[in-house]
């Protein structure tokens, strides 16, 4: 996975299994996402018909709740993978 991220347990436990830096789970995560939206825009600025799209007219309100609806997604995956990194996930103190 993200290779120069892996730490090595050492006791010979069950922490002894490797383990990924969650900062770095969520960088390569959110470098993932970004290229995989950029990568879908452009898919579809490429099939989209351009005098259909040139008439449509969008509520500007719309637009924000959309833009608010990404970024809110975007934010949850990240958070997720730095729990996801973390020795210590799950358990309530």
């Amino acid at each position: 996975m993200v290779k120069s991220g892996l730490q090595e347990g050492g006791n010979r436990t069950h922490a002894d299994l490797s383990r990924v830096s969650p900062y770095r789970l969520a960088t390569h995560l959110g470098m993932a996402l970004l290229l995989f939206s950029g990568l879908v825009w452009n898919g579809l600025a490429c099939l989209r018909i351009a005098p259909l799209y040139s008439r449509m007219v969008v509520d500007p309100r719309w637009k924000t709740a959309g833009k608010m609806a990404t970024g809110t997604a975007f934010a949850t995956a990240l958070s997720g993978a730095l729990v996801a990194g973390n020795c210590r996930s799950g358990y309530a103190r």
